[in-house]
């Protein structure tokens, strides 16, 4: 049995509720959302700025210790150093494909753009910025220098990793739990420390599964519909309830 899980019926309602929930107060800030969009705890996800995109399939799982924070900033470097007067500026963006997941206390914070390709995967805590948001000599008005920052398909990025202003990661490539990237990766590498350097490489060769996999070739949404089906049939109100007033009760379960 599904130790004091919710009887499926409970866990569809609740779960009904939470999308709609994230799609009326939260990702309704986005420029664009795609469907199935998946936010867990939406509560403690912040969304603000223009030019934030998100596709389809995405799953966020937010968490009252480990907000995820989708920013973007709309002023730019060339706003204060051009001189130019009546010079356009350029609005920020965040753009994630199809298919990504973000963990609890995920960041991506951009004054100029950010995009991620399909697939990618966003650890707890990682930071990704494309600015400085100050100068080194000049620490008064933000963001300071700025440069974009696109990561490619299939990238995985490890728990509280950082990339920084101007580094394009290429496809399939992973980032180690820890490393800050100051340069740009080539797709099919693994790359650590601070500064990231490459410590292996992957073969191209052969074949990986993603998370586009999932949904082309599993049906995953009617698989996981499925799935809880079969793991709650033993599962009641009454003994979920127990376990929420006596967590004690579910070591009996």
């Amino acid at each position: 049995m599904y130790a004091a899980g919710k009887p499926f019926w409970l866990r569809s309602g609740l779960e009904y509720l939470t999308n709609w929930f994230a799609r009326h107060y939260r990702l309704v800030l986005c420029e664009r959302a795609g469907v199935d969009i998946k936010v867990v705890y939406p509560r403690h996800l912040v969304i603000s700025g223009p030019g934030i995109v998100i596709g389809n399939h995405t799953r966020m799982d937010a968490a009252p210790d480990g907000q995820i924070h989708l920013s973007t900033w709309p002023f730019h470097s060339s706003q204060a150093n051009s001189g130019v007067a009546g010079e356009p500026i350029p609005q920020p963006s965040i753009e994630l494909g199809d298919y990504c997941t973000l963990s609890p206390g995920v960041r991506l914070i951009a004054a100029q753009r950010i995009e991620a390709g399909h697939s990618c995967t966003f650890a707890a805590n990682v930071y990704v910025t494309d600015a400085d948001w100050h100068g080194v000599y000049h620490r008064v008005f933000p963001p300071g220098p700025t440069a974009g920052v696109k990561l490619g398909n299939n990238v995985w990025l490890g728990e509280q990793a950082i990339v920084l202003k101007g580094v394009t990661i290429g496809d399939n490539s992973i980032v180690g739990a820890g490393a800050v990237v100051v340069s740009d990766l080539p797709a099919n590498v693994v790359a650590a420390g601070n500064p990231a350097r490459i410590v292996a490489n992957l073969d191209p060769a052969t074949s990986a599964t993603d998370r586009r996999a999932l949904f082309e070739e599993l049906d995953f949404i009617r698989f996981e519909k499925a799935f809880w089906q079969a793991h709650s049939q033993r599962n009641s109100f009454v003994r979920w309830l127990l376990g929420v007033v006596w967590p004690a009760s579910r070591r009996q379960i």
